[in-house]
């Protein structure tokens, strides 16, 4: 964590952690959601009042991407084994390592050569 002005960001490398513990880092656990779970909270709830910079975004596998724009479009958070959603106000920022354009032009094939 960086402090500018009176913000804090925060960031994280999404390709440096594994699938199975970034959706507890980025959305922190409820104690007892699994095996050895503790009350954590996640970085964007530790982001809130600030900036989140997620790095490699397009790493994460597409399920989680879907809970992050959920997070974006709701505005709230639920922890991992949590059933309550907690509002959240923190800026969010991402990078890719490639190309976004052509990035998206592979995504929309895909997705009319699966339903088509």
């Amino acid at each position: 964590m960086q402090v500018i002005g009176r913000m804090a960001l925060f960031s994280q490398n999404c390709t440096a952690i594994p699938d199975n513990l970034i959706e507890s880092l980025l959305f922190g656990t409820k104690k007892g959601a699994f095996t050895g779970a503790i009350e954590t909270p996640g970085l964007l709830e530790q982001a809130v009042g600030g900036t989140l910079l997620l790095d490699e975004i397009n790493s994460l596998n597409p399920a989680l991407q879907a809970k992050l724009l959920r997070v974006l479009q709701e505005r709230t958070i639920r922890r991992v084994g949590d059933t309550k959603d907690k509002k959240m106000n923190v800026r969010i920022i991402t990078t890719i390592n490639e190309d976004p354009i052509e990035a998206m032009q592979i995504t929309i094939f895909e997705k009319i050569s699966i339903t088509g």
